[in-house]
């Protein structure tokens, strides 16, 4: 059995013994001993000992009491790598620079040499602390070494640079690998175009992010479900709904869908940017019998838009709908139209809706009393005020400051009564 194969673990009072022989340089114990280098540094490691299998490995080249191989190497090398720290904390950086050393150390030999295994733990830790120039000259040593990077090595480097918002360097690892006809693999490919997509799209760098995705259909890649969604969600975000609509109809024709809860964010922040026609645009694009409106949750979104909008009249037109499909407003719905409706003016058509609402059995939020209430006060129906407030000291419902102090000046001329 090699030890690149996982092999058990000595026991924790022969690890000691062993380690007791090896310190004292007792030969004649170590020779009885079946237990190989490997089994006791995987020992050390696994009770996070690293600093200990590190400078017992130290000591086993120094003394010559061995000569390590690539896989012994890679033990620690990826133990300090690793090693379950705080990043970029002084310890950290010291167990990565301990780690480079033995990596010159096995690039200054003629025996043996760094293999994948030790360029993905060096690039990996690298990209966490930030030594992007390391990390990068490391894929090109191992470039240089004839060593294919697989998806683990572009995962490092790439998903760094992206989240660091360090496109251009994602791009040219991208580059630099498809010059050496590294991506050849199909899956690898597919997913460094994905992940520089998404981060285009993350950082709203729209214009690229197009480029990306025409030259991705060219070779026939297509961008997962979430990069979909958040590209989709981008494009309507900064204005082109087109190119929106455009890459939804792509995503459709892959049998994919978007998340519903990235839909109905993308119908509130068109109506809160004032935008209730793309918003509706879509909701029709969408389709009636699709399962992203199978419930009332789009129309409420759409409903509450229109009053942002100042389009009370299509607030109403949307509730209307509601009925004419054979759907009956929820709560949300009643609550959203009847907060509108007191936000136009519209004090008549509130307190009906309140009052259907009633009828309906839903329990109205705390905000609906306060805007009626509010409605009431101003428009002085003062008769409804005292209905009101005496439905709502049945509730756990108390009114806020503000509204209280409306009220101070109806009592203080009589208009109301203080109980």
């Amino acid at each position: 059995m090699t030890h690149d194969q996982q092999q058990p673990l000595p026991p924790a009072d022969e690890c000691a013994k062993l380690l007791e022989a090896i310190k004292k340089q007792d030969f004649h114990f170590y020779k009885k001993n079946v237990v190989s280098y490997s089994t006791l540094f995987n020992r050390l490691i696994s009770e996070n000992r690293v600093h200990e299998a590190h400078g017992l490995f130290n000591k086993l080249i120094k003394d010559q009491l061995c000569q390590p191989d690539t896989a012994l190497y890679n033990t620690i090398i990826k133990a300090l790598c690793s090693f379950p720290i705080l990043k970029n904390t002084a310890l950290s950086t010291s167990m990565l620079d301990d780690a480079l050393k033995l990596f010159k150390q096995m690039v200054s030999q003629q025996r043996i040499s760094p293999d994948l295994v030790t360029y993905n733990s060096l690039i990996s830790a690298c990209c966490e602390h930030r030594r992007w120039r390391r990390a990068t000259l490391l894929l090109h040593a191992m470039l240089d070494s004839s060593i294919s990077p697989n998806v683990e090595t572009f995962n490092s480097l790439v998903n760094a640079f992206c989240n660091e918002r360090m496109i251009e360097q994602a791009y040219h690892v991208l580059y630099v690998m498809q010059e050496r006809e590294i991506l050849t693999a199909l899956m690898l490919l597919a997913a460094a175009y994905g992940n520089l997509l998404e981060a285009y799209c993350v950082h709203i760098q729209m214009d690229d992010a197009m480029l990306l995705y025409h030259k991705m259909n060219k070779r026939g890649f297509k961008p997962n479900h979430a990069t979909y969604d958040t590209m989709i969600s981008r494009l309507f975000s900064v204005g082109r709904s087109g190119e929106a609509h455009k890459v939804l109809d792509d995503m459709r024709a892959q049998g994919q869908m978007l998340d519903k809860s990235t839909y109905l964010c993308i119908l509130y922040d068109l109506g809160r940017k004032g935008r209730i026609e793309e918003a509706l645009s879509l909701f029709h694009f969408i389709g009636d019998d699709h399962q992203l409106n199978s419930d009332n949750s789009a129309y409420n979104e759409l409903i509450c838009g229109a009053f942002k909008c100042k389009k009370p009249h299509l607030a109403r037109e949307l509730f209307e709908d509601l009925s004419v499909k054979g759907r009956k407003p929820d709560k949300q719905t009643y609550d959203t139209m009847i907060a509108g409706f007191c936000g136009e003016g519209l004090i008549k058509d509130a307190k009906q809706l309140f009052l259907k609402m009633e009828e309906s059995g839903f329990l109205p939020i705390e905000d609906t009393y306060i805007f009626l209430l509010r409605g009431y006060l101003k428009s002085k129906c003062y008769d409804d005020v005292k209905t009101l407030l005496l439905k709502m000291s049945k509730t756990y419902y108390r009114l806020d400051a503000l509204t209280y102090s409306w009220l101070q000046d109806p009592i203080a001329d009589g208009s109301l009564d203080n109980t």
